[in-house]
C-alpha cells in the first residue's frame, strides 16, 4: 500500500499482522523493538524507584515529628525520662499506648528495637493487644535480626 504526503512516499508492508512503514530513505518500523521496551523498563523502574524513595522520606518525617511532639530525640532507641529520672520509656511503647499503629510499623520500619523494655519491664509487645499487629511487629522485628550479620567472636587459636 502506498501514500503520498507532502513530497514524501511512504509504502505500508504488513508483516505477520502487524503493519511496517518503509519511507524513501529509511526503514521505521511500528513494531516495538527490543530497545524501546528496555528503555521504557528502565524508565518505570526509575519512577518506582523514586516513588518509593519519596514514600520513604514521608514516612521518615511522620515519625520525625513524631518524635517531636512526644519530646523524644532523634533515635527511635533513645528513651525518654521522666524528670526525676526514675520512670524511662521509648517510642515504640508511647506509640503502641496511644494505639497509634500506623506509626508502631512506621518506627518498626526505621529501626526500632520491639524487644526494649521500660522502666516496668515491659516491651512494646506487652502493650499490643491486637494479635494481627502483634504478628506484624514480630515479623518485622524477626526480619530485621535475620537480616544483620551474625556477631561472632573470634576464635583463640590452640596449639
Amino acid at each position: 500500500m502506498e501514500s503520498i504526503c507532502g513530497s514524501q512516499k511512504f509504502v505500508f508492508e504488513q508483516v505477520g499482522g502487524r503493519c511496517r512503514l518503509v519511507c524513501e530513505d529509511d526503514f521505521r518500523s511500528v513494531v516495538e523493538t527490543e530497545e524501546h521496551r528496555s528503555l521504557r523498563k528502565a524508565r518505570r523502574e526509575a519512577a518506582e524507584k523514586e516513588r518509593r524513595s519519596s514514600k520513604r522520606d514521608e514516612q521518615r518525617k511522620k515519625v520525625a515529628e513524631f518524635l517531636r511532639l512526644k519530646k523524644f530525640g532523634s533515635d527511635v532507641n533513645a528513651p525518654k525520662t521522666s524528670c526525676c529520672g526514675f520512670f524511662s520509656t521509648y517510642p515504640l511503647q508511647e506509640a503502641a499506648r496511644d494505639k497509634h499503629w500506623k506509626m508502631v510499623l512506621l518506627l518498626m520500619q526505621c529501626g526500632a528495637d520491639a524487644k526494649k523494655k521500660d522502666s516496668f519491664g515491659k516491651t512494646v509487645l506487652d502493650l499490643v493487644d491486637s494479635p494481627p499487629v502483634r504478628d506484624h511487629i514480630l515479623q518485622l522485628h524477626l526480619r530485621r535480626v535475620t537480616e544483620q550479620e551474625p556477631r561472632t567472636k573470634p576464635e583463640k587459636l590452640i596449639r
